[in-house]
């Protein structure tokens, strides 16, 4: 989300705290947070289309909270 929220110009900087409020609180739950933006592109060529001079102006957002719970064997894999 922190990579997405800034490139979605449409959003004010109210919805943006409101945003971030959510992704906390759904943070201190435990769950993990995927945000997904979307524009169109009119003239897009798979051949020619340059993602990075592209990557901005997201016209929608989508957020996506999940339980992602610890697999048992972390301690040990973190203790190595």
């Amino acid at each position: 989300p922190e990579v997405v929220i800034p490139k979605c110009t449409f959003l004010s900087d109210q919805e943006k705290q409101e945003i971030t409020a959510w992704i906390d609180a759904e943070e201190d739950k435990g769950n993990r947070i995927i945000a997904i933006a979307t524009k169109n592109v009119s003239d897009y060529d798979q051949n020619s289309y340059d993602m990075s001079a592209n990557d901005h102006g997201y016209e929608t957002i989508g957020l996506i909270a999940f339980y992602d719970p610890l697999k048992t064997t972390a301690l040990s894999t973190v203790e190595k």
